[in-house]
């Protein structure tokens, strides 16, 4: 799981998952900015992307 407060194209999930690809049966899943950046404050931003810790639980949650 990686959590990257920006898109997940070129950032820790792309060099996860290229890293561990030769492994196989290896699921990688990234939580990361997915629309047009906007603005506010940062607890604001990380809520809203789901980048805060409720969204890093709920997804985490979501795939046990």
């Amino acid at each position: 799981m990686t959590v990257e407060d920006h898109y997940k194209e070129g950032g820790i999930f792309d060099a996860v998952t290229s890293a561990v690809i030769e492994l196989g049966n290896v699921k990688v899943f990234g939580i990361a900015v997915d629309s047009v950046p906007r603005s506010g404050t940062p607890e604001e931003l990380l809520a809203f992307y789901k980048l805060d810790e409720k969204g890093i639980y709920d997804r985490v949650r979501s795939l046990i």
